[in-house]
């Protein structure tokens, strides 16, 4: 019967962290998913975990793989002009952000009914940091902001907790990996919620995620609901593992966001908060 695979992988953490590999099977005739594999690796040794990774993607002949950090670059990353600031910076696709965010404090000005909150309004102003955000992180505090700062108290930014360790060990993995392989990234805040909007999960959920007696609680009670919303298929001793550390729970969203992916169901992200080498994944879990 033919299938089709997709992995995640949570990479955070530090050396002596362990990191995870999810790998989900996807049956489209029967609609049936399966938790295939959850794997993980003791990161002492920077070069065990990064054979181990090699080795699993040959092993399971893995086509897809969603990472949960940056895969582009911003756009001082490799800049060599005399730069004349932010606020100046002569990139097109900075200037694009720049009009965007201004016209939209216009309009916010002029209107009687106030767009915008406060706090996104305070953020806006402060404009897109060449060194630090990506045009995507515009168009997702334009649709997100408010939201992720009740829910988990963080913005979005695309470099805000992604250290240089961690940038330059994927550009080492990567050299490693098969032409074959495409690599997505996504967000876990965004992934959870789009499943409180999908009403999969509730506000109590994200409130107990990361505490750090309920959140074993809260992750169990978010992967049953997923169980029964994907049809998926999970083995007792890989539920374990994802419920009790939340790297793996990472890696397992991850992957989860890469077969929304598969089944084409992800929402569009519109060319200007773009670009040819960014392939940013929000699910969409609706029906």
């Amino acid at each position: 019967m033919l299938s089709k695979k997709v992995g995640g992988i949570g990479l955070k953490g530090g050396r002596r962290d362990q990191f995870y590999f999810c790998l989900l099977e996807y049956f489209p005739k029967d609609h049936r998913l399966f938790l295939r594999a959850v794997l993980n690796m003791p990161d002492e040794t920077a070069a065990d975990g990064n054979e181990a990774i090699k080795n699993w993607i040959e092993q399971f002949q893995l086509k897809k793989l969603v990472v949960d950090f940056p895969l582009t670059m911003p756009e001082c990353f490799g800049c060599t002009l005399d730069c004349p600031g932010s606020t100046l910076c002569p990139k097109p696709s900075i200037k694009q952000v720049g009009k965007k965010i201004d016209a939209l404090l216009q309009e916010h000005k002029n209107s009687s009914s106030k767009l915008l909150s406060r706090s996104l309004t305070r953020r806006l102003k402060k404009g897109l940091l060449p060194y630090w955000n990506r045009p995507l992180d515009f168009w997702i505090w334009s649709k997100y902001y408010d939201q992720l700062m009740e829910l988990f108290s963080i913005s979005y930014d695309s470099f805000g907790t992604t250290s240089l360790m961690l940038l330059s060990r994927y550009t080492y993995l990567k050299k490693h990996f098969p032409s074959t392989l495409s690599i997505y990234e996504g967000n876990i805040y965004l992934c959870m919620m789009q499943l409180l909007e999908a009403k999969i999960i509730t506000k109590q959920n994200l409130q107990d995620f990361n505490h750090y007696i309920k959140g074993v609680e809260s992750r169990l009670d978010i992967v049953m609901k997923l169980e029964k919303h994907l049809n998926l298929f999970i083995y007792k001793h890989d539920l374990e593992i994802i419920v009790k550390n939340r790297v793996a729970f990472d890696a397992f969203l991850m992957a989860t966001i890469g077969f929304h992916q598969v089944v084409k169901k992800v929402k569009p992200i519109p060319k200007w908060a773009s670009s040819k080498d960014l392939k940013f994944l929000i699910p969409d879990f609706g029906n």
